[in-house]
């Protein structure tokens, strides 16, 4: 049986003893309703002190309340690595852009040029964007192969998901690739509306 959490993977066999041959100080009792009416555990009080007025109900609370607080601490856990996660994404796209401006800006005359020969702002904009999906790829090899390494050291965290999901890595790399995407359309929707006779005369 699994006492304390889901997460337990130490559980152990239980064994049973009658009430009478080991009476325990305090019980326990596991009622199952027919509906979710919230008086049921007010029905269930009153007819335990209707047959003893003196015995004591106390911590009466619905399964679904006693598993999540079975899991608030993993639950607290999760939401702080969410947090980070969602900075860190923050922080990517900042990053991309950035760096895909600062490029953008130094390869003004360049696009100029190219645009001046024939290019079509459909292929500026696919330089740019192509650019930062390459940088965004290469970050995100190095980033699988960190995350393989460091979820193992969250297995304990986790309950029911496999440290190496792959559906779950799918599902960020696709998500941080959109990112990156989205990142470079700014920068690249600049540099397509580069006028040449501008761009031939920038430093």
């Amino acid at each position: 049986m699994k006492k304390r959490e889901l997460a337990e993977r130490d559980s152990r066999g239980e064994i049973y003893f009658p009430y009478k041959q080991q009476v325990p100080r305090s019980v326990r009792i596991v009622i199952r309703g027919t509906s979710d009416d919230p008086r049921l555990a007010e029905t269930v009080r009153r007819k335990i002190q209707s047959a003893d007025p003196e015995m004591p109900v106390f911590g009466v609370k619905t399964m679904p309340e006693l598993l999540a607080a079975s899991m608030v601490n993993r639950r607290a856990a999760m939401a702080l690595c969410v947090v980070f996660a969602g900075l860190a994404l923050l922080l990517s796209a900042i990053g991309i852009y950035g760096v895909l401006a600062y490029t953008v800006t130094h390869r003004t005359r360049e696009f100029g040029i190219r645009v001046a020969l024939g290019a079509e702002a459909g292929d500026v904009v696919g330089m740019v964007v192509g650019q930062g999906v390459k940088l965004a790829g290469a970050g995100l090899v190095v980033g699988v192969v960190g995350a393989i390494l460091v979820t193992r050291l969250m297995t304990s965290l986790l309950y029911e998901v496999q440290p190496g999901d792959p559906a779950v890595f799918l599902a960020v790399g696709a998500g941080l690739m959109a990112v990156a995407f989205f990142a470079s359309l700014i920068p690249s929707w600049r540099a397509a509306r580069i006028q040449p006779a501008i761009a031939l005369r920038h430093e």
